[in-house]
């Protein structure tokens, strides 16, 4: 039996998120998700079977075809569904030379910085209005069929939406972790001041001072491979604390059964609908002293065990299995209720 067509737009995708929705779908059900990133970033480079659909020019402008044109608007034309992954409602910012029907079940995944209201005194670009709650739930909820955030954090109440993680192809990685004599505390960001990058320096350094043999793995400017490489090397990873949530690089270790360790408060766990309660990724909290004593806790800790739970709860939790079923779900009721 045929599926649903679903077609999925994303401004940009760094993480590859968007890209692992469609796989997950796709994999694990008959609909048939057809995805469109609209504007290349270096993520890009590592996935050429995915293009960009605008191409830059010369002068830094962006610029798409007129046959590109037309082929996304009979793409728009022939979907059952149309699910835009981004920040903004869909009418602001997506490919404005296409009609986008609203009549059809429109869904809209937040998962970015710029959602964001709380950013503890960092200045973000983009996200002034959102820092200061200034986002009208309203005009979302009223061009949208259903709504979906991929951050627990981003799931404020008021905004009506379910809590769907990040999927990833959990179960075709093996548990690569091991405790070796000196501890490694992995850490790839996608920007340092965003991520806390400065607090595991100090934290480690506290603990380097108590006598412990270990050290940071500061991971950038690496290709995809040679970062899950020296990622796989890692006894814990540290994902941010300036967030209530984890990202893509925190899944990917947790794949690898490594320990993890990020900022999660009980807001976000409440706001995850059930799907966090049982997490064994630590909280470190948001500062340099938390974090040190968070670490010192885990490396005094059973971490054969931690390692084993963490593999074992990303599986179940993050794996193409799991949430292609929850975005079929997703499809699924929007075409027989509008969500309220």
């Amino acid at each position: 039996m045929l599926g649903k067509k679903i077609l999925l737009i994303s401004l940009t995708d760094f993480a590859g998120s968007g890209y692992r929705i469609k796989e997950s779908v796709n994999l694990t059900s008959n609909n048939d998700v057809e995805y469109l990133c609209l504007f290349p970033t270096k993520w890009h480079a590592q996935f050429k079977r995915y293009p960009t659909l605008y191409k830059e020019k010369p002068d830094g402008e962006y610029s798409i075809s007129t046959d590109d044109v037309l082929r996304v608007q009979r793409m728009i034309d022939d979907a059952d569904i149309i699910h835009f992954k981004g920040d903004n409602p869909p009418y602001e910012e997506f490919i404005q030379e296409c009609k986008i029907p609203m009549d059809k079940p429109i869904l809209l995944s937040v998962s970015g910085s710029i959602f964001r209201r709380d950013t503890n005194g960092l200045d973000f670009e983009g996200i002034e209005d959102s820092a200061k709650g200034k986002y009208d739930f309203k005009e979302y909820i009223d061009v949208t069929t259903y709504r979906t955030a991929i951050n627990p954090d981003l799931n404020y109440p008021e905004f009506k939406a379910d809590y769907v993680p990040f999927a990833h192809d959990t179960r075709n990685i093996k548990n690569v972790w091991s405790m070796g004599d000196e501890i490694i505390v992995s850490h790839s960001p996608s920007c340092m001041r965003k991520k806390g990058t400065a607090s595991l320096i100090g934290a480690v350094n506290r603990l380097i001072r108590k006598g412990y043999n270990i050290r940071t793995d500061v991971i950038m400017g690496e290709s995809y491979k040679k970062c899950l490489d020296r990622k796989a090397k890692s006894t814990i990873f540290y994902d941010q604390n300036r967030y209530g949530s984890y990202g893509n690089a925190a899944v990917e270790a947790m794949s690898m059964g490594i320990p993890t360790i990020t900022y999660m408060p009980e807001s976000s766990v409440k706001q995850s609908q059930g799907r966090l309660e049982n997490i064994p990724l630590v909280n470190g909290g948001q500062t340099d002293e938390s974090l040190a004593n968070a670490i010192e806790k885990m490396i005094n800790s059973d971490m054969k065990q931690l390692s084993k739970d963490t593999k074992e709860w990303c599986d179940n939790e993050h794996s193409y299995e799991t949430v292609g079923k929850l975005w079929c779900d997703i499809y699924d009721k929007m075409q027989n209720t509008r969500q309220q």
